[in-house]
């Protein structure tokens, strides 16, 4: 787990990159043009570095072509379930990311009207705190299990989002701070173990294809997280409403955790059923 947590650290860098830019468009532009132009330095910085990385980094070893089944025929046919588990994996990931990294922000500025500045400051400290987090939480992973971190943390979002989310609208930097902080550090347990999952859950022959459809099929399902948060803070107005695509995929995922450790005693006690 930890050396799969390395990657969620790597992408720590690209979300401290737009941090640091939209502090400093904040400093040196004007707001009209930090609202339209801010948000598109980021990704155009990132095509000119995806550039300077394909230039840099030697091509891929051609593979001997062999008759071999299909890859994506594979997956579907023999492994439906762990691209099932995975996907769900995914998916709750995706809304626990967009809800806290994605909507919050945005939330802070103009539902709660932080100020931008303290906003993105706040972000970076918990951005840098959560790469510390999430290699605490794959040493504590690889020690005592992937399923009993898991729980933990659909419990403690199901119990905790509600009052760190209304924690929010204090005026108050520190509770701010901690409030932010606690939920970047349930999302840093999760991925965690997560990206020590993925890993694990697909035979390596067909590790690349199972990953690539359940991950961005997740991400790709979980994509309207902010939009729909939006929407319903703005309709409803309430905390416990805003906060529901989040206590539905944590029931969501208390549930596979349920059924998946059900069906594994089934087979179980029918594997040793003749010995009763």
């Amino acid at each position: 787990a930890r050396q799969c947590a390395f990657a969620y650290i790597y992408s720590i860098a690209g979300f401290l990159l737009a941090n640091v830019v939209c502090q400093l468009s904040l400093a040196y532009t004007p707001m009209p043009y930090h609202h339209t132009l801010a948000w598109r330095i980021p990704f155009f910085m990132s095509a000119i570095l995806a550039v300077i990385a394909f230039k840099i980094l030697p091509p891929p070893k051609p593979t001997p072509q062999k008759h071999r089944t299909s890859p994506l025929h594979k997956v579907f046919k023999h492994h439906k379930k762990p691209l099932l588990y995975s996907t769900i994996i995914a998916t709750i990931s995706g809304i626990y990311y967009y809800y806290i990294y994605v909507y919050l922000i945005s939330h802070m500025i103009h539902d709660r009207h932080y100020k931008p500045k303290t906003a993105y400051i706040i972000n970076g400290i918990c951005l840098i705190l959560s790469c510390g987090l999430v290699m605490l939480f794959a040493n504590l992973s690889d020690k005592k299990g992937r399923t009993p971190l898991f729980l933990f943390c659909f419990v403690a979002f199901l119990l905790f989002s509600i009052p760190l989310t209304e924690a929010l609208s204090s005026p108050h930097f520190i509770t701010q701070l901690l409030s932010y902080g606690l939920l970047i550090g349930l999302f840093s347990a999760f991925t965690a173990n997560a990206a020590a999952v993925y890993g694990e859950i697909f035979p390596a022959s067909i590790r690349y294809t199972g990953l690539a459809i359940s991950y961005n099929g997740g991400l790709t399902l979980s994509g309207f997280t902010p939009a729909l948060c939006a929407w319903l803070q703005h309709t409803h107005q309430t905390v416990l409403i805003t906060t529901s695509p989040l206590l539905i995929a944590s029931a969501i995922g208390l549930l596979s955790l349920f059924i998946r450790a059900w069906v594994l005693t089934v087979k179980l006690f029918k594997n040793n059923a003749c010995y009763f």
